[in-house]
Order: structure tokens, then C-alpha cells, then sequence
């Protein structure tokens, strides 16, 4: 079902906490699940599929991209949504874990070389729970097991837990931790593209749309509790400069700005606003999609951004064709104003060879001033 197939990302510097066992439970952990993936049959499925006994199109158009039931599990909590959830699968044993290894071929064009390579083997802990009344909550953490290049081995991307406050269903609910500012909008794990677009992932005074962060907000939707992910959404959050990590790289420091986002949904049309401020910085904009058939579905996304003596803005538009259950085509359009200015392009494939959904290839191209790349990976999920 929600399937976080996103690859690892770096993370900033600072103290923290060091695990001298990390490296041999990582190996062993990597020699486990190979194993596993090619012993196991081909239903193997993520741990939502486990726990319900369910399909991962039960949540997925073309995985990790999500349908309508999909976005109504996720703000739920990871919980069925519903009045009557649905039981979990008789006599089955479950972990609330996923795996995704990763190993990836780049071309970079910009530095002019060529690699092959394991890139990440990451392990995400996620499961909704019941509190009272009906109220239910939920968690979500990935972490970075290994990987090469730049990421962070016991990194952390997304890793937090989300708490009913108020409301019979709990529509307002308290989130605490390390978590994407426009999780139920745009969320970048569920993205069919490595590449966020550059008005979401750039930002100001460290802080980013869709960039996971130390943060501690309040999240509202009105139809918390119920089968349909349609209704109104409302965040606000008080950041934290910093990263939150199970290495040396940790380290969260005092709170810094507000961050607000809204959104309206019905179906797969939203329309929101988002804006953060802190002293002299400002970032806002407005992001809306749209599927004007069931194989079509559109994004587009408009921000400015003011940091000290620079002023940019962004505008981005991007497009998913869906032909099958198991292909998926995406292009999108950049344009980047203001003291900057640039025109880039994204375009992605991802193809499920296997019914199963475990194995997936995606390619992808990135044409942008100074990241002209063409990657190829394979993702093993379990």
C-alpha cells in the first residue's frame, strides 16, 4: 500500500549519537533481505499489503504514486480509513517494517563521469494505532541503513509521530518530529521523480517544502476518520534548524520561524497555499493538481522566495501519463526567475516488470544548469 520508495538524501553536519554495532547489523541486514527477495515467492508486498492482506493498487496508481484510497489511509495515519476498518489478514505475522535496496547507474554530464553502484538500503518502521473513542494515530520512520555517496549511513529522512487532539475522529491532530511540511499535498516519498521541483526544494534560511524537518505542528482535516481523503487541510508548524539523525550528523538547535500551509481536496483535484517566515526570510506560493482524465494527472507549482539581498521566483509544471497499473511517464517544465534565471526540464519512466510490484526500474533525466544527469536504478522492495 504506501510504499516509500524514495531514495536516501544527505544530511547536514553536527553531534549526535554514534552506533559502533550500526555497520555489522547493516551488513547482516543487507545479506538477509537479498536472500530473502530472491527465495521469497512474487507476492512478497510492502508491509501495508502484509498487514491487510491487500494489493498495493488497493493504495497505488502506479506505486509509490497514490489513489484516492491511498490519500485517505496516509491522513488517517497509516489507520483504515472508514467507520469499519477493515481486519487485518487471519493468521498472518507481520513486522511494521519495509525495505527498500536501491542500486543505481548515473551519467553526469555536469561533472563529466559515469558510476554504477549499490546507492542505499534503507528500513522504514511505520504502522497506525488506536488511542480512544475511535481516535487513532500513527508513525512513520525511514532511516538510512548504508548507502554510497553523499547520504549518511543511520541517517533519518522522515521520522516522526502524529497524535488525535482534538475533535470526535481526532480531526486535529499534534505531529512531533522530523517530517515533510506539505506531507498530505505533495509529499516527496510518494513522488514518481527522484527530482522534487525546484520551488519546493529550494528554499530560504535553511528551510524547505519538501524537505524533512525538526518540526513541531498541528495538523486539522475535517474528515479525519472517514473513508474519503476529500475535505480541508490546514497545518502550522514551528521548525527547528537542524537535522534529526542516529549518527554524528545530528543535531537540532533552537526553533526557527513559522511554517503554514492550507488545502482543499476533492478527488485528485487540490488547490493550497503555503508560506514560512523567519526575521528578514520569506518563502510562499501556491500549488494545485488536477487529473483532467484517469490516466492524466497534472501538478503545478508557483513560489517567491526573499532571503537576505536575493529575491527569486519559480514556477513549475509537471505531467504523469499512467497507460497501465505498471508504467508510468512523468515530464515536467522549470522556470526560475528573478535574480536567477534558468529553464530546466525532468522527465522519469517507471516500469514494474512484475505483476508482484517489488522490482522496479525507473530512468530518469535531469536537464538543469548545474545538474545535467541521466540515472537508472533498481529498487527491490520488501
Amino acid at each position: 500500500m504506501i510504499c516509500p520508495w524514495k531514495s536516501a538524501q544527505s544530511k547536514p553536519c553536527g553531534t549526535g549519537i554514534a552506533f559502533p554495532f550500526l555497520r555489522l547489523f547493516l551488513l547482516g541486514a543487507i545479506a538477509f533481505v537479498t536472500l530473502g527477495l530472491a527465495l521469497r515467492p512474487a507476492e512478497a508486498l510492502p508491509v501495508y499489503s502484509r498487514q491487510f492482506g491487500v494489493a498495493c493498487s488497493n493504495c497505488h496508481t502506479v506505486a509509490p504514486r497514490l489513489n484516492k484510497f491511498g490519500y485517505a489511509f496516509q491522513a488517517n495515519h497509516f489507520n483504515w480509513p472508514g467507520a469499519t476498518p477493515k481486519p487485518r489478514k487471519d493468521g498472518a505475522t507481520y513486522l511494521p517494517v519495509t525495505t527498500i535496496t536501491t542500486f543505481s547507474y548515473v551519467k553526469d554530464y555536469t561533472g563529466q563521469q559515469e558510476t554504477a553502484s549499490f546507492r542505499s538500503f534503507e528500513i522504514f518502521f511505520t504502522s497506525g494505532f488506536g488511542i480512544n473513542h475511535g481516535r487513532e494515530g500513527g508513525y512513520f520512520i525511514d532511516m538510512t541503513a548504508a548507502a554510497s555517496g553523499d547520504a549518511t549511513n543511520g541517517g533519518l529522512d522522515n521520522a516522526y509521530v502524529a497524535l488525535p487532539l482534538l475533535g470526535r475522529r481526532g480531526q486535529l491532530a499534534v505531529v512531533l518530529g522530523q517530517v515533510t511540511p506539505m506531507l498530505y499535498q505533495y509529499d516527496p516519498v510518494t513522488s514518481l521523480t527522484d527530482t522534487v521541483p525546484y520551488g519546493l526544494s529550494e528554499g530560504v534560511d535553511d528551510f524547505t517544502f519538501a524537505g524533512a524537518t525538526p518540526m513541531v505542528r498541528l495538523d486539522y482535516f475535517d474528515n479525519r476518520g472517514k473513508a474519503s481523503a476529500d475535505g480541508n487541510y490546514v497545518s502550522i508548524a514551528a521548525p527547528f534548524r537542524g537535522h534529526v539523525d542516529l549518527t554524528r550528523a545530528a543535531t537540532v538547535r533552537a526553533q526557527s520561524g513559522l511554517f503554514a500551509h492550507a488545502f482543499h481536496r476533492w478527488g485528485y483535484t487540490t488547490l493550497g497555499v503555503m508560506g514560512y517566515v523567519h526575521k528578514d526570510s520569506t518563502i510562499g506560493g501556491l500549488i494545485g493538481t488536477y487529473a483532467p482524465r484517469k490516466d492524466l494527472y497534472l501538478t503545478g507549482v508557483a513560489t517567491i522566495a526573499h532571503d537576505i539581498g536575493v529575491s527569486t521566483t519559480h514556477l513549475a509544471m509537471e505531467a504523469e501519463y499512467l497507460p497501465t497499473k505498471l508504467l508510468a511517464f512523468t515530464g515536467r517544465a522549470e522556470l526560475v526567475g528573478g535574480d536567477r534565471s534558468e529553464v530546466a526540464t525532468v522527465g522519469a519512466i517507471n516500469y514494474y516488470p512484475l505483476k508482484s510490484q517489488y522490482l522496479r526500474l525507473a530512468l530518469e533525466s535531469r536537464q538543469r544548469r548545474t545538474d545535467r544527469a541521466l540515472t537508472f536504478a533498481v529498487r527491490f522492495q520488501y
